[in-house]
């Protein structure tokens, strides 16, 4: 009884509040645009989603730095990324352009290995 009552709820929700959307068809849209890389979740984590602007988030443990694969963009709110092997939907606001290994560590210099610029003395 849940499980129809949830269907019938989500087949409202995908029909009347947004566009019929489906993950096979997100490179059908006519505002895709190709990102192929992979980005870093945002500081509260990111939620992910079977369909667009749908409140039941599918995926709720993507941690705050975990990375992800982004195919591409529907429009300037949704991600189409990709997690364990399926596609889902993000939101603009929760995934970041950049990951952990774009940030280098620059070395520490040795205290002894410092080279101090001579400075001039005041003559006598």
């Amino acid at each position: 009884m849940k499980q129809i009552l949830l269907a019938l709820l989500a087949s409202a929700c995908t029909t009347g509040c947004t566009l019929p959307l489906s993950t096979t068809a997100y490179n059908q849209h006519e505002g895709y645009h190709a990102i192929n890389a992979t980005y870093t979740a945002g500081r509260t984590g990111a939620v992910l989603r079977k369909y667009p602007k749908v409140f039941t988030p599918i995926l709720k443990n993507v941690r705050v730095g975990d990375t992800l694969y982004v195919h591409g963009r529907i429009n300037h709110d949704w991600y189409v990324v990709r997690r364990s092997g399926k596609k889902y939907f993000a939101p603009y606001r929760d995934i970041y352009a950049f990951s952990i290994a774009d940030i280098v560590a620059r070395p520490q210099l040795d205290s002894f290995a410092v080279q101090l610029t001579p400075i001039p003395l005041l003559a006598e």
